[in-house]
Order: structure tokens, then C-alpha cells, then sequence
């Protein structure tokens, strides 16, 4: 499994922040590339929470991905 990791400055109120990255059902109505979102666990956003992306790369396919918060 690949590791991915991402860092950047956002200036916004955290709690509006952290209400926008854990609102992963509606990802692509925030992210332009997703176009679906699947989650594989259900309840709040925790340790542990699974969800599958489906992504636009780009090109005539998309791209699914397994992510997971640990």
C-alpha cells in the first residue's frame, strides 16, 4: 500500500477546516477530481474511517482509490 502525504496552508477557522476534510460523502462538491465518493465504514468521522474515491486523472478512465485514516 502506498503512503500519500499532503501539506498545506489553509486561512480558515480550524473547526471549518476539519468540517470540510471529514465531510467525505459530499468530497466532490468540494474537490473537482472526485467524481464519487463510497464509504466503507459508517458513523462520524473517527480512527479507522474507510471510504473508496473515484477519481477523474485526466484521461478517458478514472482512477478508484482505498483511503483510510489512520
Amino acid at each position: 500500500m502506498a503512503t500519500v502525504k499532503v501539506s498545506n496552508e489553509i486561512k480558515a477557522p480550524v473547526d471549518r477546516v476539519f468540517a470540510m476534510f471529514t465531510d467525505i460523502e459530499n468530497g466532490s462538491k468540494h474537490v473537482s477530481g472526485i467524481k464519487g465518493v463510497e464509504m466503507m465504514t459508517f458513523g462520524p468521522f473517527r480512527l479507522g474511517t474507510k471510504w473508496r474515491e473515484t477519481r477523474d486523472r485526466k484521461s478517458t478512465r478514472l482512477n478508484s482509490s482505498h483511503v483510510a485514516l489512520s
